[in-house]
C-alpha cells in the first residue's frame, strides 16, 4: 500500500502501522516543484510530500519491477537516471490534465503523473489494469 501524507500526520500513521505491524518498505520524498505557495507567508513553502510504502503480509509477497525501476526511464523525475537505482527522493510534476480536473480542484489532489511511476511502472505487468481510471490512458 502507499500511503500519501504532509509533515502534519506522516509520523502518527508511521506509529500507527508499527502498532499494527504493518511493515514499512521505505519513505519517499515527493519533490512538488511547482507546489502551491504559502500565502500566509507565516512559514516556509511545503514543496514536499512523504509517501509511505507499506505491506502487511508475513513474507514480501508483491510484484515490485527492480529491473524496470532500474533501466526505465522517467521523464517526469528530474532526479531519475537510466541505469541509476531508483531512489527515494521523486521530482515529478504535480501538474495535472484536464481529465484529473474535470471534477473541480482540491489544493491536496495529487497527480496522475505520481501514481503512474508507482502504480503502473513500478507494481504492475506489462501495464496491466492496475486500476480503471488509468486503463484507458496507459
Amino acid at each position: 500500500m502507499w500511503i500519501h501524507g504532509t509533515y502534519h500526520n506522516a509520523g502518527i500513521i508511521n506509529f500507527a502501522m508499527q502498532l499494527l505491524s504493518i511493515e514499512i518498505i521505505n519513505e519517499v520524498i515527493w519533490y512538488k516543484r511547482n507546489s502551491f505557495p504559502n500565502l500566509s507567508g507565516d512559514d516556509l513553502q511545503q514543496v514536499m510530500r512523504p509517501i509511505l510504502w507499506a505491506h502487511s503480509g508475513k513474507k514480501r509477497q508483491y510484484l515490485f519491477n527492480y529491473e524496470h525501476s532500474k533501466q526505465g526511464k522517467y521523464d517526469e523525475d528530474r532526479l531519475k537516471a537510466s541505469g541509476k537505482q531508483m531512489r527515494t527522493v521523486w521530482d515529478i510534476s504535480n501538474n495535472k490534465n484536464r481529465d484529473e480536473l474535470k471534477y473541480g480542484k482540491h489544493p491536496t489532489q495529487e497527480s496522475q503523473n505520481v501514481l503512474y511511476v508507482v502504480l503502473i511502472q513500478l507494481f504492475s505487468r506489462s501495464r496491466q489494469c492496475v486500476f480503471s481510471a488509468f486503463c484507458r490512458s496507459w
